[in-house]
């Protein structure tokens, strides 16, 4: 049996059934880290957002005529949730409730999340929103450096994929150990381990495969439990969920010792 606090730990009640694997990649540019991700969920890192995120944050999304969709100030209302409503599809709230309101609405995927000071006003916002619509991901590159009251991006959609961007290097790092905390803990679970959450994955041990540029794929089929240890064969390459499983190949190692909570990585 899984026992985890879901307070501490609110994604395990979501994914322990879903597949186990996960997919990243990670660059710095011009001073702004970003992290492409999946599959993740915005509730899986919704700590990170709470502790890293100036004081609001501004949620939207995005209309397709041909999906049915919440408008998010309805969601937000039904869930009780304290918020400023900049139109049907923008809402503010206090970075405190984002969990809350996460919590009320379990299967909203499809939204955009920027954080902004409080005294904000509409006009920031909307600049904001817009520079988002209007950017060239082909040809601009990052969106942050646009997001003059921001210092954190999230992009989240209904396949969940995610893409943050930061100015702190720590974030991307703080993603990647979530996730690989995430696919231990419900690994373990699938094969019928009791476990609490994952210890925290050391610095020393992340800076043996930490680049400013990288990709990596963790599958359930490159790991194994042997004896104590639960062993995890990690691609150097990003898996697109189509790819045929053969090419990927694990360059390194990363291991679980379940009995003693550690870590150990061999390259």
């Amino acid at each position: 049996m899984l026992t985890i606090n879901p307070d501490e730990y609110p994604i395990i009640n979501y994914r322990v059934s879903s597949p186990t694997y996960f997919s990243l990649k990670v660059s710095q540019k011009d001073e702004v880290s970003s992290i492409y991700i999946w599959p993740q969920m915005v509730i899986e890192i919704s700590n990170l957002i709470k502790n890293y995120a100036l004081d609001n944050l501004v949620i939207f999304g995005e209309h397709d005529e041909f999906i049915e969709h919440h408008l998010l100030e309805d969601l937000a209302s039904d869930g009780e949730i304290p918020f400023s409503a900049i139109d049907s599809e923008t809402i503010v709230l206090s970075k405190d409730y984002l969990l809350p309101f996460l919590r009320s609405t379990p299967y909203l995927q499809d939204i955009r999340i920027f954080d902004i000071k409080n005294g904000w006003d509409e006009y920031q916002v909307i600049s904001q929103v817009l520079a988002y619509r209007e950017h060239d991901w082909r040809n601009l590159g990052a969106l942050l450096p646009k997001l003059a009251e921001s210092q954190l991006f999230l992009e989240n959609d209904e396949s969940r994929f995610q893409h943050i961007e930061s100015n702190s290097t720590d974030v991307s790092k703080y993603v990647f150990v979530t996730a690989l905390q995430t696919y231990t803990s419900i690994f373990l679970a699938n094969s019928g381990k009791y476990l609490a959450k994952p210890s925290g994955f050391p610095q020393d041990l992340l800076n043996m495969f930490w680049k400013g540029s990288f990709c990596l794929t963790i599958l359930k089929e490159l790991t194994e439990i042997e004896g104590d240890y639960l062993i995890i064969g990690v691609s150097e390459q990003f898996y697109s969920g189509r790819d045929e499983l053969v090419k990927y190949t694990p360059e390194f190692r990363i291991m679980y010792d379940i009995q003693e909570q550690k870590w150990l990585v061999e390259i």
